[in-house]
């Protein structure tokens, strides 16, 4: 169990930094706003990887429950 809590609490601190207003990452918590997630979702290139992915991972959902049946 502490070694999942010691990979796990990096990313949990990662996530509530994430929603801080300030530029830089640090305590105490300045406020709060998704303004960092709305700037990695308008970016083109993102949302262009993100579809891709998603219809890779589709296709290949398909192939294998073709291959399975």
């Amino acid at each position: 169990m502490a070694v999942l809590a010691f990979l796990y609490a990096p990313i949990a601190v990662m996530v509530v930094l994430s929603f801080n207003t300030s530029h830089v990452l640090g305590l105490p918590l300045e406020g709060f706003t998704l303004d960092w997630y709305f700037r990695f979702l308008g970016n083109e290139e993102v949302v262009e990887s993100i579809v891709n992915g998603t219809l890779v991972a589709v296709a290949c959902v398909v192939v294998s429950i073709g291959f399975g049946l």
